[in-house]
């Protein structure tokens, strides 16, 4: 009788078109009994026409100065389907597989001048046209079972397995005018990080007011390539010639075992957590890999990562917390990949295959607030890291480089605020603010940079007449600091408005957005200096945009695809190439992280 009665389906379709971008996308949910699925795609194409850069360096033997300009289209697609099936009321199988495909095309034009001693104007050493062709796909596959006692209540075992994949690949190419001033290059690499993961994990209460333990194990291995073949063309000669030195062929494999513990309980306005996770990797490195070669660097280490939580709940819509934890962030491909990128003959880029792990300590008080008109949350937090990752510039034979290192002593103390209000049944203001101050230094180098940034998200939505609903919102962040400089800030806002028709099943939506920093485009500036130099680079986009899309709904709302309480997540790899750090441990559904 109850399977009859959750029986159903629900879906939407959506079109969008607009000044940048254009897609289309649809979902789909179904249930018929013990089974549920669905299913997203989402499709799109993006333009990102009339990007300019502009990079100067100033050492103290050589100045120059570089300039590009470039076009950049971009199609993408992703999607993912989910299926579930109840066993029976003590067993559920779920599985779920997606991925994503993000096609970069750009193509432009550059030129580069120097600045000869006693002179007061550069001199232009060449100009060229420059491309990239740089497609990146993502998959994972998810299968998980939950198992729960009928003759232990609360008591749960969770099996789960999941493969993912990230194979990209990269084409590019420099010609330079005049053709002795400098080989014209070209690029094909392709890089790959795959993981295939193992988990189990055993919830149980101790007894009715004693509180609940969960432990469990993860293994995880993964296979990380990357390799770039490097061919130039040197005047006079009219062919292209494979330059073994500049090419690479980069492997390194991690095998990472991890068993945690972690006791849960509550007594009467007290609430605690605290456990352990123990966790121990092989690494083996290969510089020049080829099938059948030995690693030439093996390593393995352990680590213990142990996390608390204290709650106390004031009343029935208020509680404080506070927590500590430790975190492992473990460098991927685009941190290690050994590759020297010297396109640029002033400035090159290069990866550092020996970067070990970060380890960071977070310590966090929370309060919170909840009622039918108001909701708020404040976090005051502090993290402090003693072998972090940074950028670090350098320079050698009159070349800037550019790469990573375990070098960063960083404590960041700071205030999260977010509250929502609601005005009536049709309004509602909302915020998300924080504010801290970055200490970072190096003692051995004699590298030190502090200061205080923040970030405000701050909007509101109204419904007013013909139903029409306004929403609006205005976001900034202050400028960023790194070890040996920082990045410009960047203040924008949006708006929009949405009709519904045909009982809100169909809906029209007009959004717009814009930067509110000067200028058609808005300016991102980066500066770094030491005592040996001083770069500055300038990169100018065009943001503004507006669109319009359409969506329709169908089916009955409510009907979704059923999950076990717990599965994979794994979190512990920080790349460079999305500009965040999602730094954290082995990975978890929830609790310690497994």
């Amino acid at each position: 009788g109850s399977s009859a009665v959750a029986d159903g389906q629900y879906g939407s379709i959506r079109l969008q078109t607009g000044n940048r971008q254009h897609g289309a996308g649809g979902m789909l949910t179904m249930q018929r009994g013990k089974f549920s699925f669905s299913l997203n795609a989402n499709g799109g194409y993006m333009l990102q026409n009339g990007q300019e850069y502009e990079s100067t360096i100033t050492g103290t033997g050589f100045n120059s100065r570089t300039t590009s300009a470039m076009d950049m289209k971009a199609p993408m697609f992703m999607g993912d389907a989910s299926l579930s099936y109840e066993i029976d009321s003590l067993n559920l199988i779920s599985a779920t597989a997606g991925g994503m495909f993000f096609g970069m095309d750009q193509k432009g034009t550059g030129a580069a001048w120097t600045l000869l001693p006693g002179e007061k104007d550069y001199t232009r050493l060449y100009q060229g046209t420059l491309g990239m062709k740089q497609p990146f796909n993502n998959f994972h596959v998810d299968v998980d079972w939950q198992h729960n006692f009928a003759s232990y209540p609360g008591r749960m075992l969770t099996l789960s397995y999941r493969l993912n994949g990230s194979p990209a690949t990269v084409s590019s190419y420099n010609t330079y005018d005049p053709a002795d001033a400098m080989p014209s290059r070209k690029m094909d690499g392709r890089t790959n990080s795959s993981d295939h993961t193992f988990q189990g994990d055993l919830t149980f209460p101790i007894s009715e007011k004693a509180g609940t333990l969960s432990t469990g194990v993860k293994f995880i291995y993964r296979n990380n390539i990357s390799s770039q073949d490097v061919s130039l063309m040197t005047y006079p000669s009219t062919e292209y010639q494979y330059d073994l030195g500049a090419s690479t062929n980069y492997k390194y494999t991690n095998s990472i075992g991890a068993a945690y513990a972690e006791y849960s309980g509550t007594f009467g306005k007290w609430g605690i957590k605290a456990g352990g996770r123990y966790e121990h990797t092989w690494q083996d490195i290969y510089y020049n890999y080829s099938k059948g070669t030995d690693p030439d660097v093996s390593i393995n280490y352990g680590s213990f990562v142990p996390s608390a939580s204290l709650q106390y709940t004031i009343g029935a819509t208020q509680n404080i917390g506070m927590s500590y934890n430790m975190r492992i962030s473990r460098p991927g491909i685009t941190y290690l990949n050994p590759y020297v990128e010297q396109s640029d003959p002033n400035h090159w880029n290069l990866g550092n295959p020996d970067l070990d792990v970060e380890k960071t300590h977070n310590f966090s008080l929370v309060y919170n607030l909840y009622s039918q008109k108001f909701m708020l949350n404040a976090t005051l937090f502090h993290n402090r890291n003693g072998n972090g990752i940074a950028q670090y510039n350098y320079t050698e034979n009159d070349v800037l480089k550019t790469t990573y290192r375990n070098i960063l002593q960083s404590q960041n103390t700071g205030l999260n605020l977010f509250f929502n209000v609601n005005i009536g049944k049709k309004a509602r203001l909302y915020s998300n603010a924080e504010i801290q101050y970055t200490d970072m230094r190096n003692d051995q180098l004699g590298l030190k940079n502090y200061g205080w940034h923040g970030e405000i998200f701050a909007g509101s939505q109204q419904t007013i007449w013909w139903d029409l609903q306004l929403s609006e919102g205005i976001f900034s962040h202050t400028r960023d600091y790194e070890l040996q400089g920082w990045n410009s800030g960047f203040t924008g806002c949006f708006a929009a408005i949405t009709k519904s028709f045909l009982d809100d099943r169909l809906s029209l939506s007009l959004q717009g957005f814009t930067h509110l920093m000067g200028g058609k485009k808005v300016k991102f500036e980066m500066y770094s200096a030491d005592a040996d130099f001083e770069t500055r680079t300038i990169i100018r986009v065009p943001v503004n945009q507006i669109n319009l899309s359409l969506s329709w709904t169908f089916g009955k709302a409510g009907v979704s695809v059923k999950k076990t309480t717990r599965t994979i997540t794994n979190d512990d790899v920080i790349e460079h190439s999305s500009g965040t750090s999602s730094a954290s441990g082995m990975g978890s559904g929830s609790g310690m992280g497994m």
